[in-house]
């Protein structure tokens, strides 16, 4: 993960919170936190501009400080002609924002397009490029792509 998505980030989020905070606080959140709705977040871009990584939130809580924490949330991978790569998708994630790291205990699917992980709990290590599903891991891998691979090999 390039670098400099902290501060996309950041920047990002402080206008997602005063936005949110314009339209008012939600009695529910937690204290000091804007609610959002329909959040679409860049978390990282590639040199040219083009989003890399992007949150997406049915509702998110976005507090001036401190995690966001995301419901009916995805993290879109996206290659540099803007075509998705993989994402994570979880019924509720917090995001970190000073780490860049997001982690949830609840139901998660992984997927690319050869590969589709289900289980519980997850945590997103953007450092190291890596999702770390912490348990009832289910994998399906697609046999069309295994199967075609095996025949330009013979």
């Amino acid at each position: 993960m390039k670098r400099g998505g902290s501060k996309t980030l950041g920047a990002g989020l402080a206008v997602a919170a005063a936005l949110c905070a314009a339209a008012g606080a939600d009695p529910e959140g937690e204290a000091g936190a804007s609610p959002a709705w329909e959040l679409r977040l860049p978390l990282d871009r590639y040199p040219n501009g083009e989003v890399r990584v992007e949150l997406q939130a049915a509702r998110a809580e976005v507090p001036e400080q401190g995690d966001v924490t995301a419901w009916d949330a995805v993290v879109v991978f996206y290659d540099e002609e803007g075509g998705e790569e993989s994402r994570i998708e979880a019924e509720e994630f917090r995001y970190d924002r000073q780490t860049g790291r997001a982690a949830s205990d609840q139901p998660v699917k992984v997927e690319w397009p050869e590969l589709t992980i289900r289980g519980t709990g997850f945590e997103w290590i953007p450092e190291e490029e890596r999702v770390r599903v912490q348990s009832e891991v289910r994998v399906v891998l697609r046999r069309a792509r295994l199967a075609k691979g095996r025949r330009d090999a013979r």
